[in-house]
């Protein structure tokens, strides 16, 4: 449950999901109103729609929504890179778009100030506190912080010492990581394979979600925290250490 405001009007909202269902629920108590919506698609905006609905019941109690404003491609460019969420390092990478940010290649982020963004259609807000920091308020009230970080670009080397057997005991899985060229594959059971690549030091992503590496007290790689949707840092431990810096390898084909 998260206790916010709707264009100023108190809100209290509660939102839920699970395989092809969306739900939300949202009560203006100044005004004794409450929606509740309903969804058999997992892609159906249920916050959006019930905050659609609210507007038309709510009227002049609402506060007129902001428009956006133009930035300077300075200003653009001074707020777009890489950044990291500070509870489970999942990277989020803003980069310049006409004349606002755009998330990757998906949301576009319509800014309403220099410092303020509303993310996509109803998606919540961007609000950057100096350029290395940013909170994501989302439309139900959770507040994701991020960091701002460096691309990691690790050469051939040191990719090198990633290579290994890795496994959960929790999961009862066994992965193996392959150094390629500009990146790592994870290979699974019986013929899968992932190709990852990397974000910041320690921090690959694929198709399966975050890789973030664990080092111990020497600087030597243990294990990795699998992070992929709701599961969050699903620990792996290393079974076989990277082959030696100087062992001879076959050239790489980038497969």
């Amino acid at each position: 449950m998260s206790l916010g405001a709707l264009r100023g009007v108190r809100e209290v909202a509660h939102s839920g999901s699970t395989a092809g269902y969306r739900a939300f629920l949202a009560r203006y108590p100044d005004q004794r109103f409450s929606v509740a919506v309903l969804c058999n698609a997992r892609e159906a905006p249920a916050a959006d729609l019930a905050r659609e609905v609210a507007g038309l019941f709510l009227g002049d109690a609402l506060q007129a929504v902001p428009a956006p404003v133009a930035l300077t491609p300075g200003q653009r460019d001074a707020l777009a890179g890489l950044f990291r969420d500070e509870r489970s390092g999942e990277p989020l990478r803003l980069v310049a778009a006409g004349a606002g940010l755009r998330i990757q290649d998906e949301d576009v982020l319509l800014p309403l100030s220099g410092s303020e963004f509303r993310v996509g259609s109803g998606q919540g807000r961007i609000v950057f506190d100096g350029p290395d920091l940013l909170r994501w308020l989302s439309p139900e009230g959770e507040v994701q912080e991020y960091r701002r970080v460096a691309q990691a670009t690790p050469t051939a080397a040191e990719l090198l010492e990633y290579e290994g057997e890795y496994a959960s005991d929790e999961a009862e899985v066994t992965y193996t990581l392959a150094a390629r060229e500009g990146g790592l594959t994870l290979k699974m059971r019986p013929a899968t394979q992932q190709p990852l690549r990397p974000a910041y030091r320690d921090a690959f992503t694929g198709p399966g979600g975050l890789v973030l590496f664990r080092r111990d007290d020497s600087g030597r790689i243990e294990g990795f925290s699998l992070g992929m949707g709701r599961v969050r840092d699903l620990r792996f431990r290393r079974l076989s250490p990277a082959p030696a810096a100087d062992a001879p390898r076959p050239p790489s084909s980038g497969k």
